[in-house]
């Protein structure tokens, strides 16, 4: 039996290209976050095998973790070295808008706008203080 194929109803290209390369983004900041624990840890960057053991401990510590979960980690190792508090609130700040709004894209459905040619993005929540939540935005 064959399974029907599955097609986006969005098909603007510019949209699964500004997808695409939010996703990519995204991972790229995620693995420098946990470079910089791995380094803030007291890790060196050569090469020789015990630093490789280390950095492979490292990432199976912090593989799966979710990303709110290493910006947790990444502050307490900043604080620890004495980082300016200030700037460092700027960072986590930055870090958690990035994260919101890259939240708000990947997790949300898209669909056909209300204008020929148009996208449709929409996402359903339901929290305990406001209820269903459905926003709509072409």
């Amino acid at each position: 039996m064959t399974r029907p194929k599955l097609e986006p109803v969005a098909r603007d290209p510019e949209l699964w290209q500004a997808l695409g390369q939010l996703t990519v983004y995204y991972a790229n900041l995620e693995d420098q976050l946990k470079f910089s624990i791995w380094i803030m840890s007291g890790r060196s960057v050569t090469s020789s095998r015990e630093d490789m053991q280390d950095q492979q401990i490292a990432q199976i510590m912090m593989a799966g973790r979710p990303f709110s979960g290493l910006v947790d980690v990444f502050c307490s190792l900043c604080k620890l070295q004495g980082a300016d508090e200030r700037r460092l609130k700027r960072v986590t700040n930055d870090l958690e808008r990035v994260s919101r709004e890259r939240n708000e894209y990947v997790h949300s459905n898209w669909g056909w706008g209300y204008k020929p040619g148009a996208t449709l993005r929409y996402r359903h929540t339901a929290k305990a203080h406001k209820g269903l939540d459905t926003r709509h935005q072409a």
